[in-house]
């Protein structure tokens, strides 16, 4: 047996340490700036309060508090959006407004077209949209443009952006010819008739304005000009802000009780003794499936809770056949939704490939408005890990995203720590980030992700929004339809997959 001496048992344990500390991955991260000496009061140092930064607009009686609201205001504060609930876009805003108007009132509201991708005024009622006015199809006011028609500036300085909308308490007409221009038909579809709920919404600013401003798009916020009551008077646009009408701060956030999630996979659970083949929910991964399976948003009732029990009680939630928005959350009339459960047990990386529709570029303020050759105005993806709260992780656009010489995108969703070296855009893949903060019932390996499509063209048939019936995604949607693969972890999937570039041979995962 050798015996060293002490001072080379010394020179050994160092030579170890200084090796390891090489073979640590070298911090990228820039110093973080020194803390500057704390205020004193009374001989007590007190730790420092954070400036903040104030939002650039005044928050009103009308419009609420922006929910997912970016831009270098927010950003400056540490942190990319606000109120990330109801499974939000993460370049998607809208700011909500909630008041009186009594049927054959009339509120009138002027504004300016956004830098944007996307805007839009929706009107709801418990919960499910009643109608919508799209960017397109406002009239701009004289002497303006609209910067959302094919051909149009879109970089038309603010005095030619504006426009005027109405809003009235009062169901759209059966025939849309009869539609009054400019015109919001936002009668409530559930008692109390006469509080009508508004959001308008941007989607996808520009990059100069959200860089500049923020998600308003380098304009301001519309406001209410005009009230219009029954009698026929006209008042000034503040009245809508009298004590007996104005309902902005009476806004509320839908959450499923963590304690209803969790009774949701706790039921049918499997055990040793359930049958191979036989439906049962796993208290590790359900409702997630390997590999992952994908199904358009009909409703709570059928698309969340129903995940959770036998197909034959399933079948008697199942909605009828339509296209309309359903009830829950509420979404936009222009979008269709289609959600993918994910669990990590079944691998640490997930790879989703699908035929990527074309949309108009924007982003980097684009001059010109051209949707001569799309298949939709928008679409999106993202990660939502509390089912409970419906808050999200992390998304991606569709200008964020490569799409190959065949027309595929290739998604790769993991934890930031279990993120493949080859999941690059210059390799040809977007990376979406997991999120980790599981589905708030105790579960982190949980995520959900939730897929947007907007505005399909007219000859387009194969948007979410073509699915009518529950159970026919794949068949409508063909090519466009997600499908995913689990890796046990990012050294497989870079051995597999490697670097997905142009010159590489594909095919669906």
């Amino acid at each position: 047996m050798s015996h060293r001496s002490p001072v080379r048992r010394l020179l050994l344990i160092s030579l170890a340490l200084a090796s390891y500390a090489l073979s640590l991955p070298a911090r990228s991260d820039p110093a973080a700036p020194p803390e500057p000496p704390p205020t004193l009061f009374n001989g007590q140092p007190l730790m420092p309060i954070p400036e903040g930064v104030a939002l650039p607009w005044t928050v009103d009686c009308f419009w609420g508090e922006p929910i997912a609201y970016g831009g270098r205001a927010f950003r400056a504060m540490g942190y990319a959006n606000g109120q990330m609930v109801n499974f939000m876009d993460i370049e998607a805003s809208y700011w909500p407004a909630r008041f009186r108007l009594a049927p054959g009132e009339k509120l009138k509201l002027t504004g300016y077209f956004p830098h944007a991708r996307y805007a839009s005024f929706n009107s709801y009622g418990g919960g499910a949209p009643t109608s919508s006015l799209v960017d397109a199809d406002i009239q701009p006011d004289s002497g303006s443009i609209n910067p959302f028609r094919q051909g149009a500036d879109r970089n038309a300085p603010a005095e030619r952006r504006r426009f005027t909308i109405t809003v009235v308490n009062e169901p759209p007409p059966a025939d849309p010819a009869n539609r009054a221009s400019n015109t919001l038909y936002a009668r409530p579809a559930a008692a109390p008739l006469d509080i009508v709920e508004l959001r308008y919404r941007t989607y996808l600013v520009d990059r100069s304005p959200q860089q500049r401003y923020d998600q308003r798009g380098g304009v301001p916020l519309p406001v209410p000009a005009s009230l219009a009551l029954g009698n026929g008077s006209i008042e000034a646009g503040a009245a809508i802000c009298a004590p007996d009408r104005a309902q902005a701060q009476r806004l509320f956030v839908r959450m499923l009780p963590p304690d209803l999630v969790s009774s949701w996979w706790q039921s049918t659970p499997c055990t040793a003794d359930t049958p191979s083949g036989k439906f049962c929910n796993d208290p590790f991964t359900a409702p997630a499936h390997d590999p992952p399976q994908s199904e358009k948003f009909f409703g709570i009732p059928y698309s969340i809770k129903g995940l959770f029990l036998p197909p034959e009680q399933r079948a008697k939630l199942k909605p009828p056949p339509a296209q309309l928005l359903a009830r829950g959350f509420e979404g936009n009339i222009d979008n269709g939704y289609l959600s993918t459960y994910l669990n990590n047990h079944y691998g640490k990386v997930v790879l989703m490939r699908a035929r990527a529709p074309r949309t108009p570029r924007s982003y980097f303020d684009n001059p010109t408005w051209d949707e001569s050759q799309i298949d939709m105005r928008y679409w999106s993806v993202m990660s939502g890990n509390e089912l409970s709260s419906t808050q999200i992780a992390a998304g991606l656009v569709d200008e964020q995203i490569p799409v190959d010489a065949d027309g595929y995108f290739n998604i790769v969703v993991s934890k930031p720590e279990d993120r493949p070296r080859s999941a690059t855009q210059a390799c040809g893949v977007a990376w979406l980030d997991w999120g980790r903060r599981g589905d708030f019932t105790g579960r982190d390996g949980q995520t959900v992700l939730v897929w947007r499509h907007t505005l399909p063209a007219a000859a387009f048939k194969q948007s979410i929004l073509a699915v009518a019936e529950a159970g026919t995604e794949k068949q409508v949607m063909g090519a466009y339809f997600p499908v995913g693969r689990y890796f046990k972890n990012a050294a497989e999937f870079d051995q597999q997959m490697g670097c997905l570039g142009a010159a590489r041979p594909r095919s669906r995962p």
